[in-house]
């Protein structure tokens, strides 16, 4: 008669063979297939592949003569999800030119964000909305007073927002990732 002792051994050895045999695709998620590129020791298959300017985005009264944006930047990768990244991250704020040139833009401010500090890197970024949470000063007066007004404008002027992050992709290539979102005052 088998001893307990040497029952339990075996079940648990027998764990591990049947967690095995459960395979994902029977739980409709399936890994990608493995590539030779997959197992160098510089590819990162975890690089950001696509940058999202957050819709949380929103120009907020700091105190009675500031107001500060801030900026939600979103990085993905190749599955769609979020991921830090280290890199440089520049947001640019753009207005409208008025008169016959009203087609192009001119540009109002620009932030330089040193996301390549891991430090900073880790401290700008919000585990809740799984963003970099930017909170960007020095906006016009126009737009502060606009942001703090208590009724809206009648005349709203619909300001540009622009992010450009450059780091690094998958197999160390220098990468660029942009995009754009309008923000009306």
């Amino acid at each position: 008669m088998p001893s307990t002792r040497s029952t339990a051994l075996a079940a648990l050895a027998a764990c591990p063979l049947l967690i095995a045999s459960c395979g994902g695709a029977r739980w409709g998620w399936v890994e990608p297939a493995a590539t030779s590129e997959d197992l160098r020791p510089d590819y990162n298959p975890f690089a950001p592949m696509s940058l999202r300017i957050y819709p949380l985005t929103h120009l907020a009264p700091a105190d009675a003569e500031q107001t500060t944006l801030v900026c939600h930047i979103e990085l993905r990768d190749r599955w769609g999800d979020a991921v830090k990244a280290l890199g440089k991250l520049q947001v640019q704020l753009y207005r409208p030119r008025g008169g016959l040139d009203a087609t192009t833009a001119e540009q109002v401010l620009k932030w330089d964000v040193r996301l390549e500090d891991e430090q900073q890197n880790a401290a700008l970024y919000d585990p809740a909305t799984q963003t970099y949470r930017l909170a960007l000063g020095g906006l016009p007066q126009w737009i502060a007073d606009r942001a703090r007004a208590e009724t809206a404008p009648a005349d709203t002027v619909r300001l540009e927002l622009r992010a450009v992050f450059q780091t690094l992709g998958p197999s160390g290539e220098e990468k660029v990732l942009r995009d754009s979102m309008a923000l009306e005052v």
